[in-house]
């Protein structure tokens, strides 16, 4: 997939598209979940897009700060997604 493009997507995203995107997921996030994504969508997209050693780190240390259940979610979606960064 192209990385410029999804950067684009990226910079544009807002809390609430992450949110309604979770609910679409089966998932509702709680104010410090959505936070915390939001931020590390924000400020660690490029380092997780144009570092692939960095990628397990960075997701790791997200889903420490999430619920079990939105970890998960998140495992599942980067296992269905990764081949296509």
């Amino acid at each position: 997939m192209n990385l410029i493009f999804i950067e684009k997507i990226i910079q544009k995203i807002n809390k609430e598209d992450i949110y309604n995107y979770s609910l679409n997921e089966g998932i509702t996030l709680n104010n410090e979940e959505l936070n915390t994504i939001y931020t590390y969508l924000k400020n660690y997209y490029k380092e997780f897009l144009y570092n692939k050693n960095i990628r397990e780190k960075l997701l790791n240390e997200l889903k420490s700060h999430l619920s079990l259940k939105v970890a998960k979610k998140i495992d599942e979606l980067y296992l269905q997604y990764k081949d296509k960064i």
